[in-house]
């Protein structure tokens, strides 16, 4: 009969991740949220506190993980890419830009208050209502919708919504192609 035994590694060495914030950028950490400001503008995001621990010192964000697990890390990597994305959001911002597609209705599309309402998709009387998230902001112009802001997470949200919402179920979509499709993502072109 064999037995295992489980070995641990500790090691003496820092294990934090440090991430240096562009210049005439600032962060505050409150509680479990992290809020950047930069070019007149402010990002947040909530971190689990059980996994790591965040801090600001001297123009940097320190991520430190509670335990040194391979779980933790990935935890870590993954809150410094989102921190990485928040400062980009605000330095440049991100666009999705969409297009109206349709073969015999025309649709309407309006931006009206936090939503967007379409109507006349595929010729349904339905009015269809797309959430927009944060301080995105939607434009339309003819058959383009523009969706744009400085938080990558809200500015996808509220693309795919506009998309999901058009999306016709139970016919062929091979026939009925009508619909808000997106054409561009945030710095990339979809084919």
């Amino acid at each position: 009969m064999h037995t295992f035994t489980k070995v641990f590694f500790y090691m003496d060495e820092d294990i934090s991740t440090k991430y240096p914030l562009p210049e005439g950028f600032s962060a505050t950490v409150e509680g479990n949220t992290l809020r950047i400001n930069g070019s007149g503008k402010e990002n947040s995001k909530k971190f689990n506190s059980r996994e790591m621990t965040v801090n600001v010192e001297g123009g940097e964000i320190i991520v430190t993980p509670k335990e040194n697990r391979k779980k933790s890390h990935s935890m870590v990597n993954a809150f410094i890419a989102h921190v990485k994305n928040m400062c980009n959001g605000l330095a440049n911002g991100f666009e999705y830009k969409l297009e109206i597609v349709y073969s015999h209705f025309p649709m309407t599309v309006a931006v009206k208050g936090k939503q967007v309402e379409i109507s006349n998709v595929a010729g349904s009387k339905k009015m269809r209502i797309a959430r927009i998230f944060g301080d995105t902001v939607v434009q339309v112009k003819g058959k383009e919708v523009s969706v744009k802001g400085s938080n990558k997470e809200d500015t996808g949200q509220t693309a795919a919504n506009i998309e999901q919402v058009t999306r016709i179920k139970g016919k062929d979509s091979r026939v009925f192609q009508d619909g808000i499709y997106i054409t561009e993502k945030a710095g990339k072109k979809v084919e």
